[in-house]
């Protein structure tokens, strides 16, 4: 039997992460995800389950072992989750094949990532769990011995969307840095951190002294928007133009208790579309990928949904910023924007000669880049309300004060251009990147990355929420868009 692990007590939890963890609280949301398809030099065994996780086992336990050294969030696990201060714990030691699971079947790879998406690795009734909050489930066919699936699933509170591309980009360059060999013959394939001193754990992103702070100015903007909401009849405020305006929130309204069944579709952009699209966007437009993919998703979405208005959140990576480049953790702030049925008909654009896509493309760059700089700003506003009583109540007031029971809406979290120049006996084919649906907020979400020639979109929501032939009809528009953007 292998001796328990050795646990050390790191800081408490900084307020992006307590966000995240309230999550689990309301039960409405799981995990953040990231699939990458591989191919392998060698062939893994045929119709035998358990040499095939012995198979990865082997390849994977000297590249996670050497991982988790170099990030120690791949070692965290929680405490005290539904007290006032939780914590983090680091462990010193985890069995891999506790990590590591192999599923060999028929199931579809929309259905798999949305499986993966509701898997909560973090429970308010188990305060001893020594197990990390991250997991690797490979998909194989009987048919592609040298290839496979890999979902890394992971709970929100120490990994955010471009963790997961600095996961997959270390965990390859291990991979094709170490010669496997069958001497690991441990049942448990126990892998141990390389600490020589107890590890401690790097501030939470609102410490960071490089990042811009909320001024006097935005606290008095916040509390002048509080007074008003507290003070003024709903009916005065109505008369007096101050009510937010309502935007569309999906189809069917919530249900109190339904769990976030996760519903994922996934999309493909090959070579020559988008292709076009990147170099139209940036030569002849001069604006960001990005921006080109959230016009063909708002006006997608307009499509379908002609007479609605809607906001769209959009995360923004502040790594930059908090001085966190090659960290794990939360490192995120968000920009919302609220998009008129007028303003996607007619877009404020005066770029002569431009479609609507590309007039749309162009000023959401622009206003985007206008206030990317302090989007962070809202996140640390966070810093006003007790955990964990203010953050439930926090999401339970969206489920009151919305007709659907939701905030709804579009949320477009896109993590760019994914570049890998490792090479070796294991090759990227292809990564998609999900995340769970949320009960109280988003109703449709786009997610998005780009490897090589491609970009790869999944659409994500809850099941109930939207029908599905709508999602289907959104999704047949976006890439209908992007395919003749140069028309």
């Amino acid at each position: 039997m292998p001796s328990s692990p050795t646990l050390s007590n790191q800081r408490s939890f900084g307020l992006l992460e307590k966000y995240q963890l309230s999550k689990t609280l309301t039960n409405c949301y799981g995990s953040v995800t990231c699939s990458a398809e591989l191919k392998h030099q060698l062939d893994r065994p045929n119709n035998d389950p358990e040499a095939t996780l012995a198979f990865y086992l082997q390849h994977f336990h000297p590249a996670i072992t050497r991982l988790v050294s170099r990030f120690p969030s791949l070692g965290l696990v929680v405490r005290d989750v539904n007290q006032a201060d939780p914590y983090f714990v680091h462990t010193s030691s985890f069995p891999l094949n506790q990590i590591v699971s192999v599923l060999e079947s028929s199931i579809s790879l929309d259905e798999a990532i949305g499986s993966a998406c509701d898997q909560e690795w973090v429970s308010v009734d188990d305060n001893e769990s020594t197990l990390p909050l991250w997991r690797l489930q490979i998909l194989t066919r009987p048919d592609a011995l040298d290839r496979c699936t890999v979902i890394l699933t992971a709970h929100h509170v120490i990994l955010d969307g471009s963790s997961l591309t600095l996961f997959w980009d270390s965990l390859l360059q291990e991979l094709n840095d170490i010669t496997a060999t069958t001497t690991t013959t441990n049942d448990n394939w126990l892998v141990t951190m390389d600490c020589l001193a107890p590890m401690t754990l790097a501030s939470p992103m609102e410490a960071r002294p490089t990042l811009p702070k909320p001024t006097l100015l935005d606290y008095g903007t916040l509390a002048g928007g509080l007074l008003k909401d507290a003070l003024l009849p709903t009916k005065l405020r109505q008369l007096m133009g101050m009510m937010p305006l309502e935007g569309w929130e999906g189809d069917h309204a919530a249900i109190e208790a339904e769990p976030h069944k996760t519903r994922i579709k996934v999309r493909k952009i090959d070579n020559q579309s988008w292709q076009t699209l990147v170099q139209l966007a940036k030569k002849t437009y001069s604006v960001s990928p990005h921006a080109a993919l959230h016009a063909a998703f708002l006006l997608a979405w307009a499509h379908v949904y002609p007479t609605h208005s809607t906001s769209v959140s959009t995360p923004i990576n502040y790594r930059h910023l908090a001085q966190a480049d090659k960290e794990m953790g939360n490192f995120v702030g968000a920009y919302e924007h609220f998009w008129t049925s007028d303003d996607l008909r007619h877009p404020p654009s005066s770029t002569a000669g431009a479609s609507q896509f590309w007039q749309l493309a162009i000023y959401y760059h622009g206003t985007l880049q206008a206030n990317k700089a302090r989007s962070c700003i809202g996140a640390q506003f966070l810093g006003l309300l007790k955990y964990p009583k203010d953050y439930v109540g926090f999401w339970e007031d969206k489920r009151k004060k919305h007709r659907m029971g939701r905030t709804g809406g579009l949320e477009h979290s896109d993590l760019g251009r994914f570049d890998t120049t490792t090479k070796g006996a294991w090759h990227l084919d292809g990564l998609w990147f999900a995340q769970s649906a949320q009960t109280y907020s988003t109703a449709l979400g786009l997610n998005s990355v780009t490897l090589g020639d491609s970009m790869y979109a999944t659409f994500g929501w809850q099941d109930g929420s939207i029908d599905e032939a709508n999602v289907t009809k959104v999704m047949d528009q976006f890439v209908d868009i992007i395919q003749n953007c140069g028309q």
